[in-house]
């Protein structure tokens, strides 16, 4: 029996689950030392927090109870620690934390931690170092939205027949001057003509017709098919942990070796 049979794993796969796990541990040492305090919140502040624990930084998830509002999946890779922010001792611990970290993520309103005595300006005054990050991501995508709204005709999602869902990225004029014809003169008739014809197929309808085509159109998966979408099998973007797909630290980071062994191997 050689090492593959005895590993239950054909070479390819064998290789492949190598090299994931190589970038994985890689990954992880390319923020080492760095120290993030993060403020729990919603989903795009545990979501980063995660990503700089991927990468090897030293996240500390501050909430006021253990269960908390964050999905248990953003939690990876994290420490956590409970305070109540409400009271005097629980302001003193974080602001020690800030004090010895780098990162301060923010999942509050302008002027928010201010009103609760964790002023950013403050903290960072004492530690001159702290970096603090705000993340309104809907704020800013709605600034966009009125600034752009003719523009993201092109650039969002539309339903379609089997309830699923469609992703139109055609920004560029190349793209989207026989789609978007009357864009400019007409944008909400078009969108709302766009948004019919989506609805008159399947997913799977669509994903055949625009097959090949240059149209910046793609079906939008959902984290199982993104899983085992075959573009990620390859490069091994997910593992299953507890049944679940999970997404691993990206963009992937190679040494002048690995990349070496990548053209080797011609995977």
């Amino acid at each position: 029996m050689n090492l593959f049979q005895g590993l239950n794993m054909n070479p390819i796969g064998f290789l492949r689950t190598a090299a994931t796990i190589a970038t994985r541990k890689m990954s992880r040492s390319l923020l080492r030392g760095i120290r993030v305090v993060e403020l729990a919140g919603l989903a795009p502040v545990p979501h980063c927090g995660m990503v700089l624990a991927d990468f090897g930084a030293s996240v500390i998830l501050i909430d006021k109870q253990e269960d908390g509002m964050v999905e248990q999946r953003l939690h990876r890779g994290k420490s956590m620690e409970k305070v109540d922010l409400k009271t005097p001792d629980g302001l003193e611990r974080v602001k020690g934390l800030c004090r010895e970290s780098d990162v301060l993520l923010d999942p509050y309103r302008p002027g928010v931690l201010e009103k609760m005595g964790l002023d950013p300006i403050k903290l960072m005054e004492v530690h001159l170092t702290l970096f603090h990050t705000i993340l309104l991501c809907i704020i800013l995508f709605l600034l966009i939205y009125k600034i752009h709204k003719k523009i993201l005709i092109f650039l969002r999602t539309y339903e379609t027949k089997d309830g699923k869902w469609m992703s139109v990225g055609a920004l560029e004029p190349k793209f989207n001057a026989k789609l978007f014809e009357d864009v400019y003169s007409d944008p909400a008739g078009v969108a709302q003509e766009l948004e019919t014809i989506f609805k008159s197929k399947t997913r799977e309808e669509w994903v055949r017709i625009f097959e090949g085509q240059n149209a910046c159109v793609t079906p939008v998966l959902d984290i199982e098919e993104a899983g085992l979408f075959n573009h990620n099998a390859q490069r091994g973007s997910f593992v299953k942990e507890d049944n679940k797909w999970i997404p691993q630290p990206a963009p992937k980071f190679y040494s002048k070796e690995d990349f070496e062994k990548l053209m080797k191997s011609k995977l």
